[in-house]
C-alpha cells in the first residue's frame, strides 16, 4: 500500500517481526478440490460439521481448534462453521477458540469455491425480486457473524494465502498472527462483485477506513509485513508451525481468565464500536456495575500485592 494508507511500523520490533520487506508473489494455485481431513486430522477430533469442511478438537487446557478443511469455502462451508461455532459455545469446557487451515492444508484459504457457489446460485430465479438469493447470502453472512459475535474470543491463525473470504473470515476474529509466507487479499473486485460477507464492515476498525478502500477497490496482493504494518495481524512467525504454536499459547494465557471477563471485554469493545467515547464510557459503566464481583477483585488485588512485595 502506499506509504499515506499505512499505519507506521513500530519501531525496533521484537525478533519474531523482524521480515524481509519484499516476500515471495507467487501465482495463487488454481483449485476446486474440497481437502478433507488427513489421517493426522481425523484422531483427537471431538466432532466435524459440514461433511469433514470443519473439524472441531477441544484440548485440556480449554481451547477449541477449528480445522478449516477445505482450502475453499463451497456453500455448505458456512453453515459449517456456523454449526462449529454453536457446539463450542454449548461447550463449557472451552473458553478461548483457534481458527486455522487444515493440517493437509498449506494455505489458510483461496476464499468462495466459486464453481460450487455458481451451481448453487443456478436455482435461484434472477427476473423479479431476488428475495432467495438475499437470503441465501444472509445465511453465508451468518457462518461468520457467529465467529464475530462469539463471546468466547477467537484467534486466528495464517499461513500462506488468504484472500477473499478468507480475509473476510479472519476479520471476525478478534487476534489475528500469521507466518512470514502469508499474503493476503480482497479479490472480489478482479470478480466484479462486492465483498459481502462482513469484510467491507469489520476490517475498517481493524486496519483503518483508507487501507480498507485499497485492498478493496484495488483487489491488491499485501504480504506478511505489510498486513503487520497495517494491523491486520498483530504478530508475524518464521513459518506455520511457529504461528499456530503462538497462536494456540494465546489462546492458552486467554483460557486461564475469567470467561465472564473475556465476554465483557468483548461486549463492550463491539459496543464501542460507531460509538462515541462518551456512549461507551456509560456503556461500561452500567456493564460493570451490574456485573463485576467486588470481593473477587479485592482477593486478586491482594494476590498481586503479596507477589510483587516478594
Amino acid at each position: 500500500l502506499p506509504q499515506a494508507a499505512r499505519k507506521p511500523t513500530p519501531p525496533s520490533p521484537p525478533p519474531a517481526f523482524q521480515l524481509q520487506r519484499e516476500l515471495s508473489r507467487a501465482a495463487v494455485p488454481q483449485s476446486n478440490c474440497l481437502s478433507g481431513p488427513g489421517k493426522d486430522q481425523q484422531r483427537g477430533m471431538s466432532g466435524s460439521a459440514g461433511g469433514g469442511l470443519v473439524s472441531v478438537e477441544v484440548g485440556d487446557s480449554g481451547v477449541a481448534t477449528i480445522f478449516l478443511n477445505s482450502m475453499t469455502m463451497p456453500p455448505a462451508f458456512f453453515s459449517a462453521i456456523k454449526d462449529a461455532m454453536d457446539s463450542i459455545q454449548a461447550d463449557s469446557r472451552v473458553r478461548c477458540v483457534v481458527l486455522r487451515a487444515g493440517t493437509a492444508n498449506k494455505h489458510f484459504s483461496y476464499g468462495l469455491d466459486l464453481k460450487e457457489a455458481a451451481k448453487g446460485f443456478a436455482g435461484i430465479p434472477m427476473d423479479g425480486p431476488r428475495h432467495e438469493l438475499r437470503k441465501l447470502i444472509a445465511e453465508w453472512q451468518g457462518g461468520f457473524t457467529a465467529v464475530a459475535k462469539s463471546p468466547k474470543p477467537v484467534v486466528a491463525a495464517i499461513s500462506g494465502w488468504c484472500i477473499g473470504a478468507g480475509v473476510e473470515l479472519i476479520s471476525a476474529a478478534d487476534i489475528r498472527v500469521c507466518s512470514k509466507d502469508a499474503k493476503f487479499s480482497l479479490k472480489e473486485a478482479e470478480l466484479g462483485i462486492v465483498a459481502d460477507l462482513g469484510g467491507l464492515q469489520r476490517l475498517p476498525p481493524i486496519i483503518g477506513a483508507g487501507a480498507t478502500r485499497h485492498l478493496a477497490l484495488t483487489a491488491a496482493t499485501i504480504s506478511a509485513s505489510e498486513a503487520y504494518s497495517l494491523s491486520l495481524v498483530t504478530a508475524v512467525h518464521d513459518d506455520a508451525a511457529a504461528t499456530y504454536a503462538a497462536a494456540e499459547a494465546i489462546a492458552v494465557r486467554i483460557a486461564s481468565f475469567d470467561p465472564h471477563a473475556m465476554a465483557g471485554i468483548k461486549s463492550v469493545l463491539e459496543f464501542q464500536e460507531n460509538k462515541t467515547a462518551d456512549e461507551g464510557l456509560a456503556f461500561v459503566a452500567s456493564h460493570n456495575a451490574g456485573l463485576l464481583d467486588v470481593t473477587q477483585i479485592v482477593a486478586a488485588l491482594k494476590a498481586i500485592e503479596s507477589k510483587i512485595k516478594k
